[in-house]
C-alpha cells in the first residue's frame, strides 16, 4: 500500500522472500533508494524485477547476495539496447536506462565479465561501484565496464583474483575522475603481484582527483 515509498532499508529485519521484493518493484515504481544487503535467500527472479522495474534507483544494496547471477543484469541491457535500435520508438519508451548512481554488489561470486559489460550499459551515470569479492570478474569486464561507466568515482574491487595491471591500464583510461581506487588482496592472493608499481604510477599521474588507494 505504500506506492511512494521511495527509501527502504531492510538490514536486520529477518528473511526477506522473493515474492515481497517482487510486489515492491511492482507497487513502488518511484524507489530512489533500496538496501538489500545479506539477505542471501533472495534470487535472480526479484532482483530482476527492481532492476527493470524501479528505473529511478539512484542507490542498490545487493551486497551478500551470493545467488544472483548474470540472469539479473544481461538480459536487461539486450532489452535496452534493443529499443534504442527500434525505429519509430517513443522516446518514453527508450528511457530503459536507470539513473543509478551507486551499486554494491560485493561477494556477489557468480557475476561474470558479462554482467560488467551490462551494468555499464545500464548504468553509465554510475558514481560508486563495489564488486569486491566478485572471484568471476577479469580484467575483459572491468574494461567494457570503465569504457561506459566513464564517471565514475569510487570503484571498490577487492578480492578479485583474476584482475591484473591491465585493470588498472583501463581505469586509468577510462576513468580519470576517480577519487577512491580500492585492489586489495588476501595475504595468500597472487593478485597484488599481478599489478606493478609502473601501472599504479601512471594512475596516479592520469586520475589527479585520486585520494584513496588501497
Amino acid at each position: 500500500k505504500c506506492t511512494k515509498l521511495e527509501a527502504l532499508n531492510v538490514i536486520g529485519c529477518g528473511e526477506i522472500i522473493d515474492y515481497a521484493v517482487c510486489n515492491l518493484a511492482r507497487n513502488c515504481p518511484d524507489m530512489r533508494a533500496l538496501d538489500l544487503a545479506g539477505h542471501e535467500s533472495l534470487s535472480d527472479a526479484s532482483i530482476s524485477f527492481i532492476v527493470s522495474g524501479c528505473l529511478r534507483l539512484e542507490y542498490l544494496n545487493l551486497s551478500g547476495l551470493r545467488n544472483i547471477s548474470d540472469t539479473v543484469f544481461v538480459p536487461a541491457a539486450e532489452i535496452a539496447q534493443e529499443m534504442e535500435s527500434i525505429k519509430g520508438t517513443p522516446e518514453y519508451l527508450k528511457s530503459v536506462r536507470s539513473n543509478l548512481r551507486s551499486l554494491h554488489l560485493a561477494d556477489a561470486i557468480y557475476l561474470s565479465d558479462a554482467s560488467l559489460g551490462a551494468i555499464g550499459i545500464l548504468y553509465s551515470k554510475l558514481y560508486v561501484l563495489d564488486i569486491s569479492n566478485c572471484q568471476l570478474v577479469t580484467n575483459i569486464g572491468l574494461a567494457k565496464l570503465c569504457k561506459y561507466c566513464k564517471k565514475l568515482k569510487s570503484l571498490s574491487a577487492s578480492y578479485c583474483p583474476r584482475l591484473s595491471d591491465k585493470a588498472v591500464t583501463y581505469i586509468t583510461k577510462y576513468c580519470p575522475d576517480l577519487e577512491t581506487l580500492k585492489l586489495s588482496a588476501r595475504k595468500r592472493s597472487a593478485c597484488c603481484k599481478k599489478i606493478q608499481e609502473k601501472s599504479l604510477v601512471k594512475l596516479l599521474v592520469k586520475c589527479l582527483r585520486l585520494k584513496v588507494l588501497e
